[in-house]
């Protein structure tokens, strides 16, 4: 599908600008004929674009976000409450991470997270290394917002190979580094495979080199330490790891603020200072900002302050304890599908499953026909669910259409060779 904003001259007209505008009720009308082609995800048939939980928790965001929405984070000297709430949910992040201090900044998504890790990567090594044709590794599972990372910055990322298991393979890392080197990252867990990245091993070497490693939590930053408080087995992957020196981890997911929000942590000050843009000279005066954005809608910050504030540690390990009874549910009933595999035993809500016997990417087409939103994926065919706590409600019912379609595609004779990916 193109993301080319492109419109033909005939509709252009038709969409000009009302002259004398269009009522409330009428909006209202439009709205709703708009989202008539959406994915029903208020009815949970939506995995990993929106992460659903109680509505009691959709009104606490709703609340705080229409309250700062046309407020910018941009003049903290105007609206003080905003920074107080940006540093509250800093400090909350770091002490869950294993921080000793609070150094970091609330971003607009894991994406400009994971470029400012590498901005303060590459400033740092320049300054600190002369480095001048910068590097960074990252596994190949690791999200493609490394690569768009490097093209906007100048720095080349090299992607290494990975184990039978999924995981970085640490013998191609340490081939790959250089004296160019600036990042080495880490997953927590992949999207792609739902598995976690040997963080310990892969921090040691960046440590032994003087390389700024960065783990990308945007997925088990707000799952894993709520797991291990509820006695699992979490290989440490946060501050508590000697050589981890920025850690992200994204509010929208699994921490369940509105769209657009992540935080990003340093272990120093020195590390952070390299993230800020500065211009001194300009005729305004001096000019600051700590992320990629200049004004920001406060509306994502106060939204995630608030929930955090209103759900606590122990709101956090009851959802925690629903997310993990999800996907065990899920694993158990795909299991129970002959032709289906679960792709290693999930540590997250990130379910990965395939087959040897059967095209995935039919399977997806035809849940999808039946109103389900499932993320093919080609290595290996695949497909990807984001689980969410809401949906304990409806597994069963996905699990019933999911054997449905497998038996329809087997009947039909569909193989996993029928269409080449």
């Amino acid at each position: 599908m193109s993301l080319r904003t492109s419109i033909s001259d005939a509709a252009l007209e038709s969409r000009a600008l009302p002259v004398a505008g269009v009522s409330r009720n009428e909006l209202r009308a439009q709205i709703e004929t708009l989202q008539a082609r959406d994915a029903k995800w208020r009815e949970g048939r939506v995995f990993g674009i929106y992460f659903p939980t109680r509505q009691d928790i959709e009104d606490v965001a709703a609340e705080a976000h229409s309250t700062f929405y046309r407020l910018s984070t941009h003049h903290p000297e105007v609206f003080p409450s905003l920074l107080r709430m940006e540093q509250d949910v800093v400090a909350m992040t770091a002490q869950l991470f294993g921080a000793n201090k609070a150094i970091g900044n609330v971003t607009s998504g894991g994406t400009e997270s994971i470029i400012l890790a590498l901005r303060a990567a590459r400033n740092q090594a320049r300054a600190e290394r002369g480095i001048t044709v910068p590097e960074a590794i990252v596994p190949r599972t690791a999200y493609p917002a490394f690569a768009k990372a490097g093209d906007l910055l100048g720095v080349k990322v090299i992607r290494t190979a990975i184990d039978a298991e999924f995981k970085a393979d640490l013998g191609s890392l340490r081939r790959a580094i250089t004296s160019n080197t600036v990042l080495i990252a880490a997953s927590v867990p992949t999207i792609t495979h739902g598995v976690v990245d040997p963080v310990a091993d892969m921090a040691a070497l960046a440590k032994a080199d003087g390389i700024h490693f960065h783990v990308d939590a945007s997925l088990g930053g707000f799952q894993l330490p709520f797991s291990r408080k509820l006695g699992h087995a979490v290989a440490p992957f946060d501050f508590t790891v000697p050589g981890v020196t920025s850690l992200s981890a994204d509010l929208h997911k699994y921490a369940y603020a509105p769209m657009g929000a992540s935080v990003i942590l340093y272990r120093n000050v020195d590390a952070h200072e390299h993230q800020q843009f500065t211009v001194s000279d300009w005729t305004g005066g001096s000019y600051r900002t700590p992320g990629v954005l200049g004004s920001r809608s406060g509306g994502s910050i106060a939204a995630a302050w608030a929930v955090m504030r209103y759900l606590g540690e122990d709101g956090y390990l009851d959802l925690t304890r629903t997310l993990r009874e999800t996907t065990e549910r899920f694993v158990d009933g795909i299991g129970r599908i002959s032709g289906l595999q679960v792709i290693g035993r999930p540590q997250t809500s990130v379910l990965v499953y395939g087959s040897v016997t059967l095209d995935m990417r039919r399977v997806a087409e035809v849940m999808e026909s039946k109103g389900w939103s499932g993320r093919p994926q080609a290595d290996p065919p695949s497909v990807r669910l984001l689980l969410a706590p809401y949906h304990l409600q409806i597994a069963d019912a996905y699990l019933a259409d999911l054997a449905a379609a497998v038996a329809s595609l087997r009947k039909s004779g569909v193989s996993a060779h029928a269409t080449a990916h």
